[in-house]
């Protein structure tokens, strides 16, 4: 087609949107409790002190490290396997399956029985309609986004039950200290 093209189209320019962010759910945390002030509602007390059970993962932390100590608690909590063939998903979670001994497996399995055990007491009081586990969401605000996955969503009658499993020392920090520190992930999550 040899036709003229036409010179009097205008084009309107895009409608201005302020720059956005993007954070995950523990950066984000992070970034409000550096704040100098946090928001009230970002205030959490449990009236607990320290916590009344606690785990000694020494062992395992030494050996595995924080994060890989976490990632096979969470893995165990999220597809709860026959308890029989845990130590066999502890192994293939792990550089070297060698370095895992009866002690390091014993802790790690407790920390699960405490995650799903948790998990069962909060779920005991509702009528669960759906859960999901390993959920990823999306938080938008005006000028920020916040992403993250949930660990475990019940979805009730009532609501929702939000849970993000923690291999936290409790003889170190206070369980309130935890709480207020984990508080804006799990309202990020909730806004989502």
């Amino acid at each position: 087609d040899d036709s003229p093209v036409p010179s009097d189209i205008e084009i309107p320019a895009p409608p201005h949107r302020p720059a956005r962010h993007r954070l995950s759910a523990t950066e984000f945390r992070d970034q409000l409790e550096e704040a100098p002030r946090r928001p009230e509602l970002l205030r959490a007390s449990t009236g607990d002190t320290h916590g009344k059970q606690s785990i000694d993962d020494s062992a395992a932390v030494e050996v595995l490290g924080d994060a890989t100590l976490g990632t096979i608690v969470h893995r165990l909590c999220e597809l709860q396997p026959p308890k029989s063939e845990w130590s066999t998903v502890i192994r293939r979670h792990v550089d070297k399956p060698d370095t895992i001994d009866a002690e390091i497996i014993d802790t790690i399995t407790a920390h699960a029985e405490a995650g799903i055990a948790g998990l069962q007491t909060l779920e005991s009081n509702h009528r669960v309609q759906s859960r999901h586990s390993e959920l990823s969401v999306t938080l938008d605000l005006e000028m920020l986004e916040v992403r993250g996955d949930i660990d475990h969503l019940s979805v009730t009658d009532e609501g929702y039950l939000i849970v993000d499993y923690k291999t936290s020392d409790l003889t170190v920090q206070s369980l309130d200290h935890l709480t207020e520190h984990y508080l804006p992930q799990l309202v990020a999550y909730a806004g989502s």
